[in-house]
């Protein structure tokens, strides 16, 4: 470093009083996390009052006319990017004039392929926002609300916005459903976040940090998802509980469903090459997938007869229970199980008779009732006799009158004794005659 020159000192004063020492100001740092607000193009003049953030809705002055009821203006849009890529009829400096009435939406509308590639970007005016349709592949968002009404006596239209969000929009993939797939390479393809009974399969990561990708597609390639659980359910009935595996695979077939190790199978797509062998994509599902439909088309009908059955049904145990010879296994031959005249039994009275009602009800593979079919009446007899018999239970002669004692006695009841003794003949006529013998 070289040496500083040897000044002397009434030189320094007179320097000082020229210019005065001033120490150097400390510039804050720049806050690199904070948002940069959008940056209009360089010679771009704004409208009167207009936002310079992307997509903010403004009026244009002078813009209205027409009669209570009947209001018209315009407003402008500033230039923003839609999707990486400004609107078709936007040129990123102009803004875009809309037409408008009373209770007017402003929303931009964008149009995705089934490879993911947009194809169209806009921003529009209309009575309402129409809703996203992700098998078309058009989504929207809302920027803003427009109201018109008059200023006071003068009835001059005024325009008020309701913005709702401005730009840049660059979200569509919190649009995709669950289990979207879409190319990303030659001979492969992302599978987007999904859920296989409330979780995500194996090599799934939370916001898609890393995407699960399958490699190595060929055309007629199947991707698909496969579940596998414990055909035992649990006492609770919990069978997500039992689940063991949840995967998303790709094979040139779908493998077949196996009944009894309880693995099943969901077709998401067919796989095509295109041009540069990129995966054309033709999906035919999507997730949430919680459904598990049985693996058997019938359900097994308890045996009837006049002797105790030998076939039972148990949930807890592999072959689901035994059929009517005790022996073969009700699974995988059936899946569910149908009770017939006793699944659920009623008792009545009726007078005399006894009365009996039964429906038929229908249990699925994991132990819940499905199906209880209109009542049957299957018993209806006189079970209990309310007859009553007066039984003599004794004999006496008391001065000129023959007595009995009887008890009168109800079948299937206490008995109930009569009075105690009862007047049978009179014996005060001369001539009477009894024979006892």
């Amino acid at each position: 470093m070289p040496e500083s020159p040897d000044i002397p000192e009434e030189v320094i004063a007179r320097i000082r009083d020229v210019i005065p020492y001033s120490p150097p100001v400390q510039q804050p740092e720049p806050d690199r996390n904070e948002p940069m607000p959008y940056q209009r193009p360089d010679g771009k003049d704004l409208i009167d009052g207009e936002d310079e953030r992307g997509f903010a809705v403004t009026p244009v002055p002078e813009s209205t006319s027409g009669t209570i009821g009947s209001f018209v203006g315009q407003v402008s849009v500033s230039p923003d990017t839609l999707l990486n890529d400004f609107p078709t009829d936007m040129d990123g400096q102009t803004p875009k004039i809309l037409s408008v009435s009373d209770a007017t939406e402003i929303y931009a509308h964008a149009t995705v392929d089934g490879a993911g590639v947009v194809t169209a970007r806009v921003v529009a005016a209309g009575a309402s926002v129409p809703d996203d349709d992700p098998e078309s592949g058009d989504f929207y968002w809302h920027l803003a609300s427009v109201t018109m009404a008059t200023d006071g006596a003068d009835n001059v239209p005024v325009i008020t916005v309701d913005q709702i969000r401005w730009g840049p929009i660059e979200e569509l993939q919190r649009y995709f459903r669950e289990f979207h797939i879409q190319p990303s390479g030659a001979y492969r393809a992302v599978v987007y976040n999904g859920t296989l009974f409330g979780s995500l399969p194996t090599g799934f990561s939370v916001d898609n940090n890393p995407f699960f990708e399958l490699t190595g597609l060929a055309s007629g390639d199947k991707i698909y998802a496969a579940i596998t659980w414990d055909r035992r359910v649990l006492a609770n009935g919990n069978i997500v509980g039992t689940i063991t595996s949840r995967t998303i695979a790709k094979a040139a077939t779908v493998p077949s469903n196996n009944e009894l190790t309880a693995t099943r199978y969901y077709l998401l797509a067919t796989v095509t090459l295109g041009a540069g062998n990129i995966p054309v994509i033709a999906q035919s599902r999507w997730g949430p997938i919680d459904d598990l439909p049985g693996t058997a088309r019938y359900n097994y009908y308890t045996s009837a007869g006049t002797t105790a059955q030998a076939d039972y049904w148990d949930l807890t145990v592999t072959g689901k229970g035994k059929q009517s010879d005790g022996i073969t296994d009700i699974a995988p031959s059936y899946d569910s199980i149908q009770l017939t005249a006793g699944a659920f039994m009623r008792a009545e009275t009726s007078g005399t008779n006894l009365l009996l009602f039964a429906r038929d009800g229908t249990l699925n593979s994991q132990g819940q009732f499905t199906y209880a079919s209109l009542e049957t009446k299957v018993f209806d007899k006189p079970v209990v006799c309310e007859t009553t018999v007066n039984v003599l239970v004794g004999l006496r002669l008391n001065g000129t009158e023959l007595q009995g004692q009887y008890k009168t006695i109800t079948v299937n009841a206490v008995a109930t004794p009569s009075p105690e003794w009862v007047k049978l003949i009179d014996l005060t006529t001369s001539g009477t005659t009894i024979d006892v013998s």
